[in-house]
Parts: C-alpha cells; sequence; structure tokens
C-alpha cells in the first residue's frame, strides 16, 4: 500500500554535531520544540556513568541527560522557573521522567527508542548511519548531499547490518 502524503513516518538523521552549530548555540532563546529536540540530542545513545564535581557516580542509562535545572536554564537562555514548567509538561504528558539527586536531574526520555532506534533492531543509530557509509560526503549546513561514490553503498540488509557492526565497534565515543 502506497503511503499517503500525510504518513509523517520515517527517520530524519540529525548529527550530534548540530549541538556546536552557530544556529544552535545562538544567544537567542529556544522555543519548546528546540528545547525537546535538544533534549533528545543530549541525551545518552549507550548506557554510562558520570563522575559528578563533588564525586559521586551517577549512572545515565541510554536516553537520559544528567543536568540541572540552572543548565538547561543558561543553556535554553530561560528563566528558572520556565525551565521547571517545561519540564513539568513534559512530565505530565509522559515523555520524560526526571530523578532527582543532590547533585542535578537526571532526565529519562520515555521514548528514546522511537526517536533512536536500535541497532540490535536493524535500525541504524545516528552515528553508525554516518560511519557505515565513509564514501558518503554530506554538507549539512546548506542541505546540499552529495554522494560521491554510490557503487560502493552497502546492497543487501546483511552488508548494511555489518557495516553498523563494525562502525559500533570503532565508534564508542561518548554521547
Amino acid at each position: 500500500m502506497a503511503r499517503s502524503k500525510k504518513d509523517k513516518s520515517g527517520w530524519v538523521v540529525i548529527s550530534r554535531s548540530i549541538l556546536t552549530n552557530y544556529l544552535w548555540t545562538s544567544e537567542k532563546p529556544f522555543d519548546d520544540r528546540s528545547a525537546w529536540i535538544d533534549l533528545i540530542l543530549l541525551a545518552n545513545h549507550e548506557d554510562g556513568v558520570i563522575q559528578t564535581r563533588k564525586g559521586e557516580l551517577i549512572k545515565v542509562p541510554r536516553g537520559s541527560h544528567f543536568t540541572s535545572i540552572r543548565k538547561l536554564a543558561e543553556r535554553w537562555h530561560w528563566s528558572r522557573s520556565a525551565v521547571e514548567r517545561f519540564l513539568e509538561t513534559l512530565t505530565e504528558t509522559q515523555m520524560v521522567t526526571q530523578t532527582g539527586t543532590r547533585s542535578g536531574t537526571l532526565l529519562s526520555l520515555v521514548n528514546y527508542d522511537n526517536f533512536q532506534g536500535r541497532a540490535d533492531t536493524g535500525q541504524a543509530t545516528t552515528q553508525a548511519t554516518t560511519q557505515a557509509t565513509p564514501e558518503r560526503r554530506t554538507t549539512m549546513y546548506n542541505n546540499n548531499t552529495t554522494n560521491s561514490n554510490n557503487k560502493n553503498r552497502p546492497k543487501s540488509l546483511e552488508e548494511r547490518l555489518e557495516g553498523i557492526r563494525r562502525a559500533a565497534k570503532m565508534g564508542g565515543e561518548g554521547a
């Protein structure tokens, strides 16, 4: 069955490098949509552990981000109360859960795997997709994508999965 024009399912790959782009780091305040996308981008793509300034070890699972209201207020150019209201709305609508500690807040995105896929189900994560096809050169800033060598792109599902596995082994850097 053909998909209707109104069907918006599917994927858009956004590199975390957007977090350093001048448009994202501008001094203009975020709106709710930008703040939500920012939380998705900041969430760990794999389980991890951080150490706070006080030496406390915090487990930060895949789909979660450890931060503070103050840090988000500075990042989004909002007041602390605006951040609290926004996070409360996300909590009430079951988009995030919040776990407070003495050092900050662990925000967990409830449906993170729906946004980012799981490598074990055959869905590629952003990092694995980018690294699995090194011949592909993408210019993110002007929306111009150029495939420099389409003939070498993997053709079968098994070849694509093998490329993702290789990329995951090579790119085990932090979230």
